[in-house]
């Protein structure tokens, strides 16, 4: 099975290690705005993967490139700032990234 998470920031990134951890696809992608950090990520999880029973392949795409896998996990988000009090006050900013997101 083939996961793909959207989103390279602490949520997205603190999903893949469980994913890994937890052996729960054959095949897991990671993509989001900072290509880099999506490489980057991976490839530390390439190193986690010393410590599980079986192979995965795991590697960093654009986000156009999850559109085959059998779950995807939406992490993505617009950034909050210092007036932010409640993840709802990002609920207008992050419907309309969704928007953008999802038919990509």
């Amino acid at each position: 099975m083939k996961i793909a998470i959207l989103g390279t920031g602490r949520v997205g990134s603190a999903l893949a290690h469980a994913i890994v951890l937890k052996q729960l696809c054959d095949h897991l992608v990671i993509a989001g705005r900072n290509t880099a950090q999506a490489r980057g990520d991976a490839l530390d999880l390439q190193h986690v993967l010393s410590f599980c029973p079986r192979p995965m392949t795991i590697e960093a795409a654009a986000t156009e490139d999850v559109r085959d896998a059998e779950i995807i996990v939406l992490t993505s988000s617009v950034p909050s700032d210092a007036a932010c009090t409640s993840r709802l006050d990002l609920g207008v900013g992050n419907a309309e990234l969704f928007a953008r997101l999802i038919p990509s």
